[in-house]
C-alpha cells in the first residue's frame, strides 16, 4: 500500500517514499477513532499517525483492537452528538448501547 497522495501524482513528480513509510503507527502516538458506517452498519476503527492502519467488522470486534492499540488517545464518533467522545467515557458507554 502507497501514501494515498502518491496516487494523485502523476509519476515523475511523485516523491521518494521514506524508509519506513509501511511501519505502523508509533505506540504512544496518534489516535484511534471508532465510528459505525451509517450506510452499511459496519464498524471501523483507524490509528492515524504519521501512518496509519485500520480495520473493520462487527463492532466488538472492532472496540476490542481499537481499546487494545497503544495510541496516545482513543475516540468514538457519537453521530447522534455529531462529534467525538473519549472512548472510555459515559458518553460513548451510551451511545454504544444506543448501536446495539
Amino acid at each position: 500500500m502507497q501514501p494515498p497522495y502518491r496516487d494523485y501524482l502523476p509519476d515523475d513528480d511523485k516523491p521518494p517514499l521514506p524508509d519506513d513509510w509501511d511501519q505502523p503507527p508509533r505506540p504512544g502516538h496518534g489516535t484511534v477513532h471508532v465510528l459505525r458506517d451509517e450506510d452499511t452498519g459496519e464498524w471501523e476503527a483507524v490509528w492515524f499517525d504519521r501512518r496509519y492502519t485500520e480495520i473493520s467488522g462487527t463492532k466488538g470486534d472492532v472496540l476490542a483492537w481499537a481499546r487494545a492499540q497503544p495510541a496516545a488517545e482513543h475516540v468514538l464518533f457519537a453521530r447522534t452528538l455529531g462529534y467525538d467522545v473519549p472512548l472510555e467515557s459515559e458518553e460513548a458507554d451510551a451511545y454504544l448501547r444506543e448501536e446495539a
